[in-house]
C-alpha cells in the first residue's frame, strides 16, 4: 500500500470514530476531549502514518497493523458505551434510533467494545514492533 493511501485510511478512520463518538454525548466524550492522553491514543496511527510517509510503500508487515488499527478504532468508537447523568448511550444503537433492538443485550454489545479497545492497544504495540523491525539502519563506514 502506498503511504498516501495509508494516511487517507487513517484519516478516514479517525474522522468516522470521532463522528460516532459525537452521536453519544456523555462523560467519556468529555474526558477524551479534555485529556491529552486519549487524543494521542486516537491520533497515534495517523501521526505514525504521516511520519512513515517517506517510505513510499508499506510492506505487509507494517500494512497489516495499520489496517487493523483503522478497523478497531471504528468498531471501538461505535460500540463503546458512554454515560451521562440521565442514561447511557451506545453510538451504534443511537444511529438506528434510541432503544433500537439489535438482538443483543447491552452486556454483549459492550463486550464487543472491550475486545476492540484491547485489540487496538495490542495493534499499537504490533505496529511499533513492525516499524522497528522493518526500519533500515544506516551505518557510517569507519575511515582510518
Amino acid at each position: 500500500m502506498r503511504t498516501s493511501w495509508n494516511i487517507a485510511v487513517q484519516t478516514g478512520a479517525l474522522g468516522l470514530a470521532v463522528l460516532l463518538r459525537l452521536v453519544a454525548p456523555g462523560w467519556l466524550l468529555i474526558l477524551l476531549v479534555v485529556s491529552v492522553v486519549g487524543l494521542l491514543l486516537l491520533a497515534a496511527p495517523l501521526i505514525t502514518a504521516v511520519v512513515t510517509r517517506r517510505r513510499g510503500r508499506l510492506g505487509w508487515a507494517v500494512q497489516a497493523p495499520f489496517l487493523a488499527l483503522a478497523v478497531l478504532m471504528v468498531v471501538a468508537g461505535a460500540w463503546t458505551a458512554d454515560y451521562d447523568d440521565q442514561r447511557d448511550y451506545l453510538p451504534a444503537v443511537e444511529l438506528f434510533g434510541p432503544g433500537a433492538d439489535l438482538g443483543l443485550g447491552r452486556d454483549e454489545l459492550t463486550g464487543i467494545s472491550e475486545i476492540a479497545v484491547l485489540g487496538y492497544l495490542g495493534c499499537l504495540v504490533w505496529l511499533l514492533i513492525a516499524l522497528m523491525a522493518t526500519t533500515r539502519v544506516r551505518t557510517i563506514p569507519r575511515t582510518g
